[in-house]
């Protein structure tokens, strides 16, 4: 009985026991089914990471969530997840994988892929300090509320530190190995080497080639804002647009203009409308505005007008020729070697290595980008020629505090007109001679075609007819063939287009004035040439041969007068898609 008892005893230990395992395991299994699934995010130094889920890519943008189901049985690094993306279970490596939003940009370093100047903070003046091409930058933080995009999981701007202080650097010109930053992207840019006589040899390579940004530059269409080839604009001054808006309207509801282009900033510096971006570059800021046609509340109510017409619209801004910014910023102009500003050809020139001059002009481009001008062309986008003397003598001082080349330092100034412009949904262009095309080099002006289109929105030459010499494309008279004259130049033009990966528009300006007396010198076999409506036609007619669209019209200032004379010229530029010019760069 005894013994009984004694397993009677054992027993009821045992059946305890067992319940206890088994409500153990029973409560284990509710905690665990009631656990909440970790949520991740996609995180990457990309924009994206890449998965392969039963042999297909999927792109996971950075930043978007992911549920976290259980660690991988075959591979302890990996989570098996689901995301706001794909609904199907899959692994991924855990470093792909952050507890927080904002641990999804894993940057801890960023490499420029060009000198870039930094700035205290998005927006801010551009400062003397640089981040240099290949340079680690450690990144800092980011502003996830203003600098990421959760759609593409794009960083827009970092806030680095260099040499103990913090800057902030736009995503534009960095990435995030010495490797993209030092890479070179592919090109088939011919150059000459004319300039190697004077700078020495090699330079040409390197002014040209190795120190230029030929990287794909992104080319937005703005939906409220699309950009069209076919443009076909009259430049006009600010009172012309003024006092004549209703004919313009008309010129453009009558003919093939549908786009005007405005006097913004003229090339001594005045500024058309009352503009409040004087004060922080000048001394006497009065003198830019003091002969102003609009205020900017009258200029607001004729772009709005423009825009419910559907006619596009150009600022022009005159950028490196400007004399007002130069005797003004003495420290920021061209100089003689005593210190005092360089008269070229009778007028001051800012130089364009002048950040505070970029910055000036950009400034001016922004106010009038906000007020609805869709695109911002601008113009003295140059150095001075015929400087070449001075400079090799020393005669002249250009404040290249960089050590930059001129062309290093055009494109570079596009960039950040860009990086200024593109949030307000502003294209950017920029006006160029037309002869650095035909020499293929910058003639020493810092216009390289190629550096300078891979940036820009639209790249506009001025190949005049009557600006040619005997022999030039194509004829021993090319201002009296103005056809062939524009078919020529314009498929150069797309020759240096089709060199690099990203060109932009090509946009030309042609001859809206009559042919110059010391040129058309009215004899039987040279007589005078007026450019009316007939030569507006032969122009247009040589660029849409080349495969283009587009064309601005070049009268001065414009006026009624002047466009009624060639009315009849201004036709569409329209070509079916099968005749337009096609970029064949691999």
């Amino acid at each position: 009985m005894k013994h009984y008892k004694i397993r009677k005893g054992r027993l009821g230990i045992v059946v305890a026991l067992a319940f206890i395992f088994v409500a153990s395991g029973i409560m284990i299994y509710i905690q665990t089914a009631k656990k909440p699934i970790v949520t991740y995010y996609i995180a990457s130094d990309q924009p994206s990471v890449t998965v392969n889920v039963n042999n297909e890519e999927i792109h996971l943008i950075r930043g978007s969530k992911a549920k976290g189901i259980k660690v991988s049985e075959k591979d302890s690094e990996k989570m098996i997840v689901k995301t706001e993306q794909d609904d199907r279970e899959f692994d991924i490596d855990k470093r792909y994988l952050a507890e927080s939003f904002e641990e999804c940009v894993t940057n801890q370093v960023v490499y420029p892929r060009l000198m870039v100047n930094l700035r205290s903070d998005k927006g801010a003046s551009l400062e003397k300090a640089v981040g240099n091409k290949g340079e680690a930058l450690p990144v800092k933080k980011i502003n996830y509320d203003r600098d990421f995009n959760q759609n593409t999981g794009e960083v827009n701007g970092y806030i680095i530190e260099k040499e103990g202080q913090e800057y902030y650097i736009d995503a534009l010109y960095v990435e995030s190995s010495l490797e993209e930053a030092t890479k070179a992207y592919p090109q088939q840019v011919i150059h000459s080497t004319y300039w190697d006589y004077y700078f020495g040899d090699g330079y040409s390579q390197t002014a040209y080639i190795d120190s230029l940004d030929y990287k794909p530059f992104p080319k937005k269409q703005y939906s409220d804002n699309p950009l069209r080839t076919d443009i076909n604009a009259v430049h006009i001054s600010m009172n012309i647009f003024k006092q004549e808006f209703d004919y313009l309207l008309a010129l453009c509801k009558e003919t093939g203009i549908n786009a005007l282009v405005v006097e913004v900033k003229s090339d001594i510096g005045e500024i058309a409308f009352e503009s409040e971006q004087c004060q922080p570059y000048l001394t006497e800021p009065k003198r830019a505005i003091e002969n102003a046609v609009v205020s900017k509340s009258e200029l607001q109510s004729l772009i709005e007008r423009c825009h419910q017409e559907g006619v596009y619209l150009i600022a022009r801004i005159v950028t490196f020729k400007d004399q007002i910014f130069a005797q003004q910023n003495s420290e920021e102009s061209i100089l003689s070697k005593e210190g005092t500003l360089l008269i070229h050809n009778g007028e001051n020139w800012p130089s364009a290595y002048s950040r505070k001059s970029w910055m000036y002009n950009v400034a001016i481009a922004k106010e009038v980008a906000q007020m609805g001008f869709n695109e911002i062309q601008f113009d003295y986008v140059r150095f001075p020629d015929g400087l070449i003397d001075g400079e090799m003598s020393g005669e002249i001082n250009l404040h290249n505090t960089y050590d930059e080349y001129k062309t290093q330092a055009l494109q570079r100034f596009l960039m950040y007109a860009y990086e200024e412009l593109s949030p307000l949904e502003a294209y950017v262009a920029a006006d160029v001679f037309a002869w650095p095309a035909v020499a293929q080099d910058d003639q020493n002006i810092g216009q390289f075609i190629p550096a300078l289109a891979n940036i820009a929105d639209v790249i506009s030459p001025m190949p005049y007819p009557d600006h040619f010499g005997p022999g030039n494309m194509g004829s021993d008279q090319p201002w009296q063939n103005p056809e062939m004259t524009l078919q020529n130049y314009s498929e150069i033009m797309g020759e240096a287009l089709n060199s690099i990966s990203s060109p932009a528009i090509y946009r030309t300006w042609i001859q809206g004035y009559a042919c110059m007396g010391h040129v058309c010198k009215g004899t039987p076999g040279n007589p005078p040439r007026d450019y009316g409506s007939p030569e507006m036609v032969d122009q247009i007619t040589g660029i849409n041969n080349a495969g283009f669209e587009g064309y601005m019209v070049w009268s001065g200032y414009g006026g009624r007068n002047m466009f009624e004379d060639r009315k009849a010229g201004f036709i569409s530029s329209t070509l079916p898609e099968n005749k337009k010019w096609k970029h064949r760069f691999q």
